[in-house]
């Protein structure tokens, strides 16, 4: 069947199908509709990603598990790539659940398109369409009382999944039948993948797009168990842009893909990573199966290092050891919750029989600035009885904000609160505000700086994002962070002068204490972050909005031939070809892009800059084309960081503008 070449050609293009079903359903369902059954549906690149996951050959009989399969995009992708591809099977079975009506009906509707293309291909072929709570349906079959008028088998070979993001009430039906199944989930998402694990066969494959909170944290560890317990890793697939992977739905969640068998082989573990579902700056990493997941710790973090500076990151973390509780120390989330004290918040921040009530807004530069001249939030509250049994003495802490938002370069962003500042005897703290403190007795000044200034680390930012898939900072995420001695924080609060010090003093204390614990194999990876983050930075300034875009910056290093010691003065000039700029990525960013990649003249990497006029492009001898920085952009690269920087934008912008750019 694979060479019958003018049969393909002749079957109707099925995921042309089942994008114009993908277009009617988000025309007729509404955003509301969407958020009620949490479900978001996945774009055709990532669909046919997602199918060629699978082992190959496919072989025997399939039988295919699609739950949430909202039009059926991925199991049509599944089908396309089970008679595009290399494969011997002998049949294949779909179960497609899906509890809307609407979706339900251009389901059958694919499901039937695909019926018809395997049977111009001779492949025997069936579909059952359930429009049924899986959860519900799931449970039943592993309770032994499933008696399903579809198909019936021993179990999937095959699961392609994106689930529903919806929490789970405590009390709901769902907790409780999970709950008798031996099964804990407070999310559908991990529901769903708990009960696909559990139907599938020994030695069957599950690809799902998830989000990627399961990674860490306590909510998920009994998932984490059983996926690790059950399953053997193969891939992961990280979704660097926050908003770009469900982009017709306005998802900010962290997504990935994942790819596992079930069978306990622990091999190495391929992680990738790009921008968006269309894959083109797709970057590939193998690793060994224990540096992904650390087996022996009780929490099962899953850590993706989807590049070689984030393994120096890892290399680095592995010394901090300690935790808060054996400093002596824990964490707390701010107590005042707004609306459940209206009526003892203050706009006068020295209101009689007040005290202090501290917000984010208050964070500045490591010191809480209080109060603040202009301010829609309180400025102080009560100290009545009412709201006397959420204040806290006033004494020394280490506060840390709770929520950022996606533009934001930082998730960790750290200040010190002084006591000194106010003449109180209690202060308010926002419910957004996480409290380190001392169990027994005040935290002194100097521990307090050194925490804040730890926090504040690019090397901590960087570690909080490779096991945190969301934009929150919790308590419990605090404790489970690894933190230096109290000797070392110390010594590092006391390095902190009275003005706040530069990023780059900040990283260049802490590399230095931990270089005094040994020679480091790899280089200062917060260098090479910087470095990345001021070229994202010179882009946006010259009005590309390339910030979620890293290639494009990496592109434009490679082509100033920067590395991250070098300054931006020293750039230098010269032609390279796709392959070359890979290269730089790779050897010097740490960045592999995939080889198939390099053929394309149309790199994303490159895209960017070209449509932006930054580039100019000649054709190599060897018939390759060659790219380099046009000169005016060169020069004015070179000024970047220095006084003049900003008015030499200006003008180069006026000068676009002048000459019918904009």
């Amino acid at each position: 069947m694979n060479n019958n070449d003018e049969k393909i050609a002749a079957c109707p293009d099925l995921m042309a199908r089942a994008e114009a079903y993908h277009q009617m359903a988000l025309q007729r369902l509404t955003a509301k509709r969407r958020a009620e059954l949490g479900q978001f549906m996945t774009p055709i690149p990532l669909a046919r990603y997602m199918a060629s996951l699978f082992s190959v050959p496919l072989e025997g009989e399939i039988r295919l598990l699609d739950a949430g399969a909202g039009v059926g995009c991925l199991s049509a992708a599944f089908v396309e790539s089970l008679y595009r591809g290399e494969q011997s099977s002998t049949s294949l079975q779909v179960s497609a659940y899906e509890l809307d009506g609407v979706l339900c009906e251009t389901l059958q509707a694919l499901m039937d398109d695909a019926a018809s293309n395997c049977a111009a291909l001779e492949l025997p072929f069936q579909a059952e369409v359930l429009q049924r709570d899986f959860v519900f349906d799931a449970g039943e079959r592993l309770a032994g009382d499933f008696f399903s008028e579809g198909l019936q088998h021993e179990g999937f070979t095959h699961v392609i999944l994106n689930p529903p993001y919806k929490k789970i009430s405590s009390r709901s039906d769902y907790r409780q039948l999970l709950n008798r199944l031996g099964l804990e989930s407070n999310n559908l998402y991990s529901a769903f993948l708990s009960l696909a694990i559990r139907l599938l066969a020994p030695g069957g494959e599950l690809v799902a797009l998830v989000p990627r909170s399961f990674c860490n944290g306590p909510y998920f560890l009994s998932f984490r168990k059983l996926l690790l317990e059950q399953m053997s890793l193969r891939q992961l697939h990280l979704f660097e842009s926050r908003d770009q992977a469900f982009a017709d739905d306005d998802v900010l969640q962290e997504n990935i893909i994942l790819h596992a068998v079930k069978d306990l082989s622990r091999r190495p573990v391929l992680l990738s990573s790009s921008s968006g579902p269309e894959l083109g700056d797709l970057s590939l990493r193998l690793l060994p199966h224990e540096q992904v997941v650390r087996t022996a710790s009780e929490q099962k973090f899953i850590h993706v290092a989807s590049s070689e500076l984030d393994s120096h990151v890892m290399e680095r973390m592995a010394r901090i050891e300690h935790s808060l509780q054996e400093l002596g120390l824990d964490v707390s989330t701010g107590p005042v919750v707004e609306f459940r004290l209206k009526e003892q918040l203050q706009s006068d921040p020295y209101a009689d029989g007040c005290v202090p009530m501290i917000y984010p807004a208050h964070f500045y530069q490591g010191a809480v600035v209080w109060p603040l001249a202009e301010s829609r939030k309180a400025q102080s509250i009560a100290g009545d009885a009412f709201s006397d049994k959420v204040l806290r003495p006033n004494e020394h802490y280490t506060l840390v904000r709770r929520f950022s938002t996606k533009e934001e370069r930082r998730r960790v962003m750290a200040v010190v609160y002084d006591p000194k500042q106010f003449d109180a005897e209690q202060v308010g703290f926002e419910n957004h505000i996480n409290i380190i403190y001392a169990k027994r007795q005040e935290m002194n000044s100097t521990l307090a700086k050194g925490l804040m200034l730890y926090l504040n680390s690019t090397l901590v930012d960087m570690y909080f994002r490779q096991f945190n898939g969301h934009t929150q900072v919790n308590a419990t995420d605090l404790r489970l962070l690894p933190f230096p001695s109290r000797a070392r924080l110390q010594a590092l609060g006391q390095k902190l002068g009275d003005a706040f010090p530069q990023q780059q003093q900040i990283d260049a204390w802490l590399e230095e204490d931990l270089l005094t614990q040994g020679a480091l194999v790899s280089g200062d990876p917060t260098q090479a972050r910087r470095r990345l983050d001021e070229a994202r930075d010179c882009l946006h300034q010259l009005g590309i909005d390339s910030w979620s875009q890293e290639v494009a910056a990496l592109s434009l290093l490679s082509l100033a031939s920067l590395e991250p010691e070098r300054p931006w003065n020293e750039a230098q000039l010269s032609w390279l070809t796709v392959p070359q700029v890979m290269a730089f990525c790779r050897d010097v960013y740490g960045r592999a892009y995939v080889p198939w990649q390099q053929k394309s003249e149309h790199w994303l990497g490159l895209q960017r800059l070209l449509s932006a006029e930054l580039l100019e492009y000649r054709q190599a001898a060897s018939g390759e084309r060659c790219y380099r920085l046009k000169d005016n952009i060169f020069q004015l690269l070179k000024g970047y960081g220095q006084a003049q920087w900003l008015q030499t934008v200006e003008h180069y912008q006026e000068a676009l503008v002048g000459v019918g750019i904009e």
